[in-house]
């Protein structure tokens, strides 16, 4: 947007009109606001700032998890995000965490997690000490990143 300088305006080569306005008001709310763009997805959501920052947070129920033991004891299972809502420029910094397990007596780790993408948050990997049968995991992700270019 070229800037104006509005000392003795209007005049015959700048006109207000509708349109010069309408750009005004939205670039002036853009400023004061910051937010361009939100949204949902499947389980997520997403923010787009002006200044070409992207949040999503989005989560997965796992239902009921087929655990696999392995050789030190531990139970393992495995599971995969939907896309984020919008995508992002490049990919972003992605943090996966548990929001709930039930029974609520158990403790459940995230690890192993995969890389994410400009589309997606990655799988997780999860892993418990006790035999996890008829357990529920939530896992979560909070997606910071670019939706344009710097």
């Amino acid at each position: 947007m070229t800037k104006i300088n509005f000392q003795n305006l209007p005049n015959t080569t700048t006109p207000v009109n509708a349109t010069n306005l309408n750009a005004l008001q939205t670039n002036v709310e853009t400023a004061i606001n910051g937010v361009v763009e939100s949204g949902t997805g499947t389980n997520s959501y997403y923010v787009k700032y002006a200044d070409g920052t992207m949040i999503c947070v989005g989560r997965k129920e796992t239902g009921t998890i087929t655990w696999t033991a392995d050789p030190a004891g531990a139970y393992l299972a495995d599971g995969t995000f939907s896309n984020f809502p919008a995508t992002f420029y490049s990919a972003p910094y992605v943090s996966k965490s548990i929001e709930y397990i039930t029974p609520t007596n158990r403790y459940v780790d995230i690890c192993g997690q995969g890389q994410p993408s400009t589309t997606n948050a990655g799988s997780f990997n999860l892993k418990t000490f006790w035999n996890a049968t008829n357990t529920n995991v939530r896992a979560v992700y909070v997606a910071i990143g670019r939706w344009k270019a710097w």
